[in-house]
């Protein structure tokens, strides 16, 4: 990877450091006219409007454990109070939130050990991560346990679920080592098991990881797919995408536009599947679809067009969008080029179905355009739309008509 293409690499990875657990970013269209939100592939876990409003808490003056500790005492067995006053610590500087954690973690209930972690591992997560996982990992309780190996998974690549001794060993060697330097290493020790493997073996492993969370990277300050790629992974998914088995050329697949693979890359081995899509599986179709889903992807938008338009129409009434239609909708709209509005306007005029009308309008047109979904907003609805808008667009886009598709 030439120097230019990394930079431009570390750059995206320290946008996307202010994501937040959802991993939302600003809307293409909505971000200039109205400010609407685009929501992303895949979220580490979902979370409430509590635990949003918790993120967003303000550093407070440095108080002592005993403090805390009464604060925390207020509403003891309330995971509300307590994952809110977690994010409080957790934006105290340096090394702080991770003394304070270490001495409180013991009185703390159950219901809060179970959830004072989030706040280092949310979203891209924060560098004193490992931590503050290895004090849930050493829990007591099996299910505080549990929720750290689930989180854990994002930095080892391994699940310790099922043997907690490789756990120990693991925390001996990497807890109190920079986040970065930690998980370049088990990137590379990650794709290193994965070479050695195939068949049986290769399935249930990738059976664990059918995604890669790129996001811990950018917490501590490296570009973990840069990592991944260093270390030999796209040569890894190349060989996978000729397997026999679905479920790995789909993982395969979700690799690939995880590790943000290049246009040449994916032109070579992505590409393909939407080729011949009428040989291939629909969930196939809709990974290599979401592989190319990808910002700046402009290339991809015609054969992802391609897609949209020839599973969108026709489908039973009331039947939800198609999948491999539905991905090619999530692609566009993440690649976030406002030439595919008045595409995917036509899609919903010739149609005004369940289908077009949620499954087009709310991933697709609500993404790109900022306006909020309404079930009333059918094709005659976004036509009105379009002619009262177009001339805020940009001109090479205002001056697109809407397409007419025949059923």
């Amino acid at each position: 990877m030439d120097d230019l293409s990394r930079g431009i690499r570390q750059l995206t990875s320290a946008l996307a450091a202010g994501r937040g657990p959802a991993g939302t970013g600003a809307g293409t269209l909505g971000a200039l006219l109205i400010g609407g939100a685009q929501g992303e592939y895949g979220a580490r876990e979902p979370v409430d409007s509590s635990e949003e409003a918790a993120s967003n808490s303000e550093p407070v003056p440095a108080a002592s454990a005993d403090e805390w500790r009464a604060r925390f005492d207020e509403r003891a067995d309330d995971w509300r109070h307590g994952l809110k006053l977690a994010y409080e610590i957790a934006e105290l500087p340096g090394e702080e939130g991770v003394r304070l954690m270490t001495e409180l973690w013991p009185s703390l209930s159950l219901a809060v050990r179970e959830q004072a972690m989030k706040p280092w591992v949310f979203g891209s997560g924060k560098a004193e991560a490992l931590r503050i996982l290895d004090l849930a990992a050493t829990d007591a309780e099996l299910s505080v346990q549990n929720r750290a190996f689930i989180y854990l998974k994002d930095y080892a690549f391994q699940d310790f679920s099922e043997d907690y001794e490789a756990y120990r060993m693991w925390s001996e060697k990497f807890a109190d080592l920079p986040l970065g330097e930690a998980l370049t290493t088990n990137a590379q020790d990650f794709v290193g098991r994965l070479r050695g493997m195939q068949g049986e073996d290769l399935a249930r492993e990738l059976e664990q990881f059918k995604r890669l969370d790129m996001r811990p990277g950018a917490g501590a300050g490296i570009d973990l797919a840069d990592a991944f790629q260093d270390a030999g992974a796209l040569d890894l998914i190349d060989g996978w995408l000729n397997s026999a088995d679905d479920d790995v050329v789909r993982t395969a697949l979700a690799w690939s536009g995880n590790l943000a693979a290049e246009e040449p890359w994916l032109r070579e081995h992505v590409l393909p599947f939407l080729d011949r899509q009428d040989s291939v599986s629909p969930g196939v179709v809709a990974a290599a679809c979401r592989s190319l889903g990808q910002r700046g992807n402009d290339w991809a938008r015609e054969p992802l067009g391609a897609v949209l338009e020839g599973r969108a129409l026709g489908g039973a009434p009331g039947a939800p969008l198609e999948s491999g239609a539905s991905s090619a909708v999530h692609a566009l709209a993440r690649i976030g080029n406002p030439r595919d509005i008045p595409r995917m306007i036509g899609l919903i005029a010739a149609e005004s179905d369940y289908a077009t009308v949620y499954g087009i309008g709310y991933f697709g047109l609500g993404k790109l355009t900022g306006v909020p979904y309404d079930e009333r907003h059918d094709g005659a609805w976004w036509l009105d739309w379009w002619e009262k808008n177009r001339g805020r667009m940009p001109a090479e886009v205002g001056a697109l008509d809407v397409p007419q598709f025949v059923k």
